[in-house]
């Protein structure tokens, strides 16, 4: 595996635990903007910051050493596959949610995307899908 697959790959795992952080501090909020606070909490443009997580540019030792800085990792981390180490089923399963949460999140139009962060939001209120606010239900309806 390229040092360029290997830091892409970490730096995936990294944005994917600070959006469960964010999520966990606070179930509620929205996730529009995430990827806008990671690049600003690594000091990288949100494009570029897009363009490395795309696979679109390759990160470089400079950038590889200024995410490690900027979180606090040891030298060498973005350059070590992290990969082959033990994923818990949790880490896995939400690595997969995630994925596919984006995947949907970009096809759907505006209309979709406030009713799939609407369901999201009712799931983690507990809410019953008859208590579901009416657009909710509607989505709900189409499966």
């Amino acid at each position: 595996m390229s040092e360029h697959t290997i830091r892409r790959g970490n730096l995936l795992r990294l944005y994917t635990q600070f959006v469960a952080d964010a999520q966990q501090a606070d179930p509620a909020a929205s996730i529009v903007g995430l990827d806008r606070a990671f690049a600003r909490k690594l000091q990288i443009a949100n494009t570029s910051f897009s363009s490395y997580k795309s696979g679109a540019r390759p990160i470089g030792v400079r950038i590889a050493r200024q995410v490690e800085a900027a979180l606090t990792l040891e030298q060498g981390w973005m350059d070590s596959d992290h990969e082959t180490q033990e994923m818990s089923q949790d880490q896995v399963a939400l690595d997969r949610f995630v994925k596919l949460a984006t995947r949907a999140f970009k096809r759907a139009d505006s209309g979709e995307r406030l009713r799939l962060i609407a369901l999201l939001r009712q799931s983690l209120a507990g809410l019953p899908e008859n208590q579901a606010p009416l657009s909710v239900r509607r989505l709900s309806e189409r499966r």
